[in-house]
């Protein structure tokens, strides 16, 4: 992911800095590190995984399963 879309995403779910932060399991300063384009963590796989994950959460939070 790139930084824009990681903020563009948390934007769509409506959620924090912190709270998206906090269920990536990472600091808000990371996250807005990773926003502005001055960590490159959103590129890397584990970041991607988590993300996949959380959006799958929610998503099934949504349909109620």
């Amino acid at each position: 992911m790139t930084p824009a879309e990681v903020k563009s995403r948390r934007l769509e779910m409506e959620l924090t800095v912190g709270e998206l932060a906090y269920a990536l399991h990472l600091s808000s300063e990371e996250l807005e590190r990773i926003e502005r384009g001055e960590s490159d963590y959103c590129r890397c796989q584990a970041f991607e995984d988590a993300f996949a994950e959380l959006d799958a959460r929610l998503r099934d939070m949504l349909v109620g399963v």
